[in-house]
């Protein structure tokens, strides 16, 4: 965990009949404890037989001290203990979302990327047909090229099509006089977010929040252009349908 509550340590897996004294002995060993809490375990099914503690040390040193040497121990019985720094719900949460957010922007970048190259009308490289020894192919004049067996075409795949996401009416002297990066972001933002929900529902704000990335898509083009705004919508729409049933 990146975040802790200075020295505080959550305790979980603790058998209900242990005492505080008991498991004061068991962390003192460790270092100087200012105080202990026990906290009733919550299941579903009724009371459990395990609890937690939180167990405050004088020092974060003293803290990751314990936690050597007691996490995945067996100091309360047959089942291992778990000893971790506290960390706040909101805190987790938050670590939940970025991690979130960090893959579905590597996500984003990669398909954004490979769409904005063929809306620009990007091609692969072609071989030219001529060679050093002239002839066709490379070949040296006078031999015959074998004819190349017929290939079967594959089959198209149908792509889905999303609705034509409308153009912004924006105020285009207040977007230039703007010149800080991250008010141009939101300005555009607030711009193309009504315009999403319209078109695309429920998702229009994560949409919208992909879309905002200078590194991968032109933001100015996103007001002007309408293709251009559908189709990079309708990818983040399609990213976002792919991960919704592993959430």
């Amino acid at each position: 965990m990146k975040k802790f509550f200075d020295s505080n340590l959550f305790v979980n897996n603790i058998p209900t009949d242990t005492t505080e004294e008991e498991i004061r002995k068991v962390f003192a060993a460790h270092g100087t404890i200012i105080s202990i809490k026990l906290k009733p375990k919550k299941i579903a099914n009724g009371p459990s037989r395990y609890m937690h503690a939180f167990v405050l040390y004088e020092s974060v040193e003293m803290a990751q001290n314990a936690i050597r040497n007691l996490d995945e121990s067996r100091a309360f019985g047959l089942t291992p203990i778990e000893v971790q720094f506290w960390v706040s719900r909101v805190d987790l949460q938050q670590e939940r979302e970025d991690r979130n957010k960090l893959e579905m922007k590597r996500l984003i970048q990669s398909s954004l990327h490979d769409l904005q190259i063929n809306l620009m009308g990007g091609a692969p490289n072609r071989r030219p047909r001529g060679g050093a020894n002239g002839g066709r192919g490379g070949k040296p004049a006078g031999q015959r090229q074998a004819r190349p067996k017929s290939i079967p075409k594959a089959q198209p795949v149908a792509k889905q099509q999303f609705p034509l996401v409308p153009l912004p009416t924006v105020d285009q002297a207040a977007l230039t006089a703007i010149t800080s990066l991250e008010e141009k972001k939101q300005f555009i933002g607030n711009a193309i977010y009504p315009c999403i929900l319209t078109a695309m529902g429920a998702h229009a704000g994560k949409i919208t929040g992909m879309l905002l990335d200078e590194k991968v898509v032109d933001l100015q083009r996103l007001l002007t252009d309408q293709k251009y705004l559908t189709d990079l919508a309708g990818e983040a729409l399609r990213l976002l349908q792919q991960q919704q049933p592993s959430q």
